[in-house]
């Protein structure tokens, strides 16, 4: 009789390890997802504090808290970890830029929106904007790439409020998208390294981002009805834009 309580307590805990449901597939996908995410993110850290350069997968492993082999694992060498940091990148900026972009109700709110959030974004991560030429060696290279896609996915975003605006009269109807979509970056791109560049020395006053995106966002909205060109108004607005974007650099 002794024996019975032994063998009902093996039985119930062998009852137990057969009834504990084993992983499923989507828990091991859950648990993937997780990991890599929480590597990307380490990985991240590691790129805007330290570099590309100064980065190495074992600093980004032990920021993720895994073992060198097991980031090895996700990833097979920096190189493919740095294009999933900027793939995570493009989605993050294209999300919020897009939402960012859906609050607001008039063409000019949604340009100057888009044009402050990429200067944001920009500066706060600029350590992975700075790992796109390592990552790029030539144009026919980035032709048809994954970055390519990602970047075309991202400036879509302004080329919908462009054609929205021809649409409803705010931008003129001649107005070519490419041709604006290349000057609104351009110039945030240059604008956006002459106040990180202002921001080393004493940090960057708002007004300054102020008076960059207002001559941008009024270069292609513009208020005048005048019959000049489109063209003639954009050379004379890149002209002033310059002149701005030099004060911004010489102070």
């Amino acid at each position: 009789m002794a024996s019975g309580p032994a063998e009902t307590t093996q039985a119930a805990t062998d009852s137990d390890a057969l009834s504990s449901p084993s992983p499923t597939p989507q828990t091991r996908q859950t648990r993937v997802r997780r990991r890599e995410g929480a590597i990307i993110s380490a990985a991240r850290n590691m790129f805007v504090t330290h570099g590309y350069a100064g980065t190495t997968m074992a600093m980004i492993a032990r920021e993720a808290g895994v073992a060198d082999g097991t980031l090895y694992t996700y990833f097979e060498n920096k190189d493919a970890l740095a294009r999933g940091v900027i793939s995570d990148f493009y989605k993050r900026l294209t999300e919020s830029s897009q939402k960012g972009v859906d609050g607001r109700r008039t063409t000019r709110t949604k340009l100057d929106f888009l044009a402050r959030h990429h200067l944001g974004q920009v500066m706060d991560e600029r350590g992975i904007i700075e790992m796109l030429p390592a990552l790029t060696t030539s144009l026919s290279d980035y032709a048809g790439s994954e970055l390519y896609r990602l970047n075309k996915t991202y400036v879509a975003v302004f080329d919908r409020i462009v054609r929205e605006g021809r649409a409803c009269g705010d931008i003129p109807g001649d107005a070519d998208v490419s041709v604006l979509r290349d000057i609104f970056y351009g110039a945030l791109d240059y604008g956006g390294k002459s106040l990180m560049m202002r921001s080393l020395r004493d940090g960057v006053r708002k007004a300054d981002m102020t008076r960059l995106v207002d001559r941008l966002v009024g270069m292609i909205v513009g208020t005048s009805s005048s019959a000049r060109s489109v063209a003639d108004r954009l050379e004379l607005a890149a002209d002033r834009l310059e002149a701005s974007l030099k004060q911004v650099e010489n102070k």
